[in-house]
């Protein structure tokens, strides 16, 4: 699962970094340690989109930021995020990215148009209730499973990345939303795909750190798979993959030692190979034995 930063390139976009805010139209820059300044434009104020606490100086958010009715974006640090209480936030929020630790979200909070909520490091823990239109989800999860019982009741959720995965029933409980991308995160005691086939909506799957990985022909009945990352993986054999009825994209990541590569020829659709770090790599040789319609990114 990839998570696309906000486009801040517009001329209207006003970024709120550290407590700093630059007013487009007299060019000025202000420090809001305690409220708005009266001299700040009104139309800056309406244009903030983004804002971001990097430098952690902020223990909890502002109340003027109620008044940024467009923002989009929240860049915050795990002690601010678990800080929000009902109220805090303009409704229009759409992504939360955290940063720095696990977060555990007011019980009460809703955000009602939050889409994307991203957990760099650490566990999220939350009501299903507060967050009724997510659609992206990264989050570790907790030995009790609590945060699994959540996350299957977003009914909205169709990309997610979670780990480490102690559920065997993983894939059968998945199968009840209608994900179009996953990411098994490190830490996952997995040794098998068994039941991934169940489900038949993902069009992309990243695989993590998984060292004893079997029976990746279960991949083949995901008809609608377009795109397979495998991350640090240890992949005996792609033969299995010679009959996938879909598959346009393969990477390798970190796949030492890298399987034979040329039984990839064989999957019909695959347009594209990209190999990354992946140690030594005869590239002209690589070049010779790959079919020409499959793009080589190394």
């Amino acid at each position: 699962m990839y998570f696309e930063p906000p486009n801040m390139d517009s001329a209207e976009s006003v970024r709120f970094s550290d407590g700093m805010i630059q007013d487009p139209l007299s060019r000025n820059t202000f420090l809001l340690s305690e409220g708005l300044p009266q001299c700040l434009c009104p139309q800056t104020i309406k244009n903030v989109t983004l804002f971001e606490v990097k430098r952690r100086f902020l223990t909890a958010l502002p109340a003027f930021i109620k008044e940024f009715t467009n923002l989009e974006f929240l860049h915050l640090p795990a002690y601010t995020a678990s800080s929000l209480k009902p109220g805090d936030l303009p409704d229009s929020v759409r992504t939360l990215l955290v940063y720095g630790g696990s977060i555990k979200l007011h019980s009460e909070l809703v955000l009602p148009s939050l889409e994307k909520l991203v957990v760099t490091q650490g566990e999220c823990r939350f009501h299903h209730s507060t967050l009724p239109c997510l659609k992206m989800l990264s989050t570790d999860l907790d030995k009790e499973n609590r945060i699994l019982t959540q996350v299957l009741r977003l009914t909205q959720l169709k990309h997610l990345s979670i780990g480490p995965i102690r559920n065997e029933n993983l894939f059968l409980e998945l199968s009840a939303l209608s994900l179009t991308s996953l990411n098994i995160r490190p830490g996952s005691a997995l040794r098998s795909l068994d039941g991934i086939e169940l489900i038949g909506s993902l069009t992309q799957l990243q695989l993590t750190n998984f060292r004893q990985l079997a029976k990746i022909e279960r991949l083949n009945e995901l008809i609608g798979l377009i795109d397979l990352i495998f991350l640090r993986c240890y992949i005996e054999d792609l033969n299995p993959l010679n009959l996938h009825p879909s598959l346009k994209s393969l990477t390798l990541w970190s796949c030492k030692p890298v399987p034979e590569l040329t039984p990839v020829n064989h999957i019909k659709t695959l347009e594209q190979l990209v190999l990354r770090n992946c140690g030594s790599i005869d590239s002209n040789l690589l070049k010779r034995q790959i079919d020409t319609r499959i793009k080589l990114i190394l």
